[in-house]
């Protein structure tokens, strides 16, 4: 009987050093560890809902910023006093000051749709003292809208009275499409006054998918 109360007095006492040296390694750990910030169950909640909407945030600009046309513009203008050309000639301008998308060739005159969209381009023609001019915006050599003036009846030395003309069209424009503004009638050589009287410009209203 004493046997066995010793024992277990013996099995109790190892059993409460044990603990005491576990707790004691417990706490000399901790004090060596690193200070961490406490973090509370509602704090990593907002961090969570932080970390959400900053993910859809960027995802919503990614798409808006695919999703956003292509900038494209160009306007066109004849600055020098004038231009001499025949029937069918591209009306090649001399001072571009737009052309966003880099769609217009100032070398030829011809504009080169970047993209397929709806683009609405614009033209004013100013004819020269004694000539009558039809100048045309033509699409893949197809005429959509024609400007006239009509100056015939002014000679050199009378008072120089303009007859300058505009038009405007809204046009269904492929990727690839060349808009080029020119002299379709009559037929022969054309002078086209100049100072900012003849252009051509247009924009991209509308790009399609």
């Amino acid at each position: 009987m004493k046997q066995n109360v010793i024992f277990f007095v013996l099995f109790a006492s190892f059993i409460l050093i044990c603990g005491i040296n576990t707790r004691h390694e417990r706490e000399i750990n901790d004090r060596n560890a690193p200070e961490r910030p406490i973090i509370n169950s509602e704090q990593k909640v907002v961090q969570e809902h932080s970390s959400t909407v900053e993910t859809i945030t960027k995802t919503a600009f990614r798409k808006r910023f695919r999703r956003r046309p292509p900038a494209i513009a160009f306007q066109a203008v004849l600055k020098k006093k004038s231009l001499v050309l025949q029937t069918n000639e591209p009306i090649t301008f001399d001072r571009v000051f737009t052309n966003e998308g880099e769609g217009y060739d100032e070398k030829t005159g011809i504009f080169t749709a970047p993209v397929g969209g709806l683009y609405v381009f614009s033209a004013t023609i100013l004819a020269g003292n004694g000539y009558y001019t039809e100048g045309s915006i033509v699409v893949k050599d197809n005429t959509i809208v024609t400007a006239v003036s009509d100056r015939r009846t002014l000679k050199e030395t009378q008072i120089d009275i303009a007859d300058q003309s505009t038009v405007t069209c809204n046009l269904k424009t492929q990727k690839g499409d060349t808009v080029k503004f020119m002299i379709k009638w009559p037929m022969g050589q054309h002078e086209i006054i100049g100072h900012g009287k003849t252009s051509f410009g247009g924009y991209l209203f509308r790009a399609y998918p």
